[in-house]
């Protein structure tokens, strides 16, 4: 039976995921492309077919056009589809509205820093996870996940993991590395930029050796415009789709091995930057056993980002021998809180850096909101932005 993915978004990001699913796709697969404008959506769906067929690999591709904030469309489009899981690569709120459209709201964003967006954020997630846990599926999120996906676990079913952040520190890491190396990368949407504080540079381990100059190799990627930086974040993210679909890179390259269970490719780490061999002596594409390696942000609802295992609908952590799980969480709770928002408990909470942007425009908002008054706090931010929209920038 051909699986279907659901993908909600047909702006820059998911226009690169679908391109790379497109041409990666080793299994039957049926791409659901989901817009709110008609004329986006079947450029998207013309591109995603074309590639598709180009290179040889077996996708469908349909094409809907639905608002993914309305509960009632979404429920809709799954009952119908069925899908085996959603991608949400879209969101109210454009990352690139402060270079396209400046006002006195842009200037908020600047003032506050993004995070301040995080209504906006996760409003279509949280919609999403509503419907799947009564139709059932996976929920991979791509809209600031470091801190939605904690704020959806706050509330209920969270998503398998989300995409890009610390899966695009991973693949720029990556790619300074042999091919093959077994990395696993502990991370923020924070580290997209280099942190002031050099103590708090994300961490990278190759097999058991930590990686000492993280921040001169991502020199590069942190120098990259962010629209232009999606074609890396599209490929890795459709290599992690691909992964929870069961054909990612292990299943579509990786041959049994007698001697262990279920054919998984045992990895023995080589020194740092070699590529790990697996119990056959052969290099490991994936450098771990018994499933696709990625670095995902939040991963099972935890803030920030991790190394995890991907199977078949399912994510496990894998995190070096160095971090147990309760450091590596509490080095991302630091990081958020330097991002600027973070979840206490069932609270979403803002740092000084909003609170004090906010606090002209609307006081109550910056004091932050539980996890359960989303759709409260999506409606006051919405209104806040409408009203700022219509007055001009500081300097314009």
């Amino acid at each position: 039976m051909t699986d279907t993915l659901l993908v909600l978004g047909t702006g820059s990001l998911a226009g690169q995921v679908c391109g790379s699913i497109a041409v990666l796709a080793p299994e039957p697969l049926r791409l659901v492309l989901v817009g709110r404008d008609p004329d986006r959506a079947a450029r998207l769906g013309y591109l995603t077919a074309t590639r598709a067929r180009l290179a040889g690999r077996p996708v469908t591709v349909q094409v809907e056009v639905a608002d993914a904030t309305d509960r009632a469309a979404l429920d809709r489009l799954v009952t119908r589809y069925r899908p085996v899981g959603v991608a949400s690569i879209t969101s109210p709120q454009s990352p690139w509205e402060p270079q396209r459209a400046r006002s006195a709201w842009t200037d908020l964003l600047a003032d506050a820093g993004f995070a301040v967006t995080l209504p906006f954020q996760a409003v279509i997630a949280a919609r999403v996870a509503e419907v799947l846990a009564e139709r059932g599926g996976w929920l991979v999120n791509a809209s600031l996940p470091d801190a939605v996906n904690p704020l959806l676990a706050a509330r209920g079913p969270a998503p398998l993991c989300g995409v890009g952040n610390v899966g695009i520190l991973a693949a720029s890491l990556a790619a300074t590395l042999p091919a093959g190396a077994p990395l696993r990368v502990v991370g923020h949407h924070w580290h997209l930029h280099r942190p002031d504080d050099p103590t708090a540079e994300a961490r990278a381990f190759v097999g058991t050796e930590e990686i000492p100059d993280v921040s001169a190799r991502l020199a590069g990627q942190r120098g990259t415009p962010r629209e232009t930086l999606n074609q890396v974040t599209g490929l890795a993210s459709a290599r992690v789709l691909l992964g929870l679909l069961g054909t990612g890179p292990a299943a579509d390259s990786v041959p049994d091995r007698p001697g262990l269970p279920g054919g998984a490719a045992a990895s023995v780490p080589g020194p740092l930057g070699s590529p790990g061999r697996d119990a056959a002596g052969v290099p490991g594409p994936t450098g771990l056993p018994g499933g696709d390696a990625a670095s995902v942000p939040g991963p099972l609802g935890l803030p920030g980002g991790y190394p995890v295992r991907l199977g078949r609908g399912s994510v496990a952590l894998d995190l070096p021998p160095a971090l147990d799980r309760a450091t590596a969480v509490a080095l991302n709770e630091d990081w958020s809180r330097r991002d600027g928002v973070w979840v206490d408990g069932s609270r979403v909470v803002y740092g000084q850096r909003i609170a004090a942007a906010l606090a002209e425009h609307a006081q109550d908002l910056g004091a932050g909101f539980p996890a359960a008054a989303l759709d409260d706090a999506y409606t006051a931010l919405s209104t806040l932005r409408s009203t700022l929209r219509a007055r001009p920038p500081r300097d314009g």
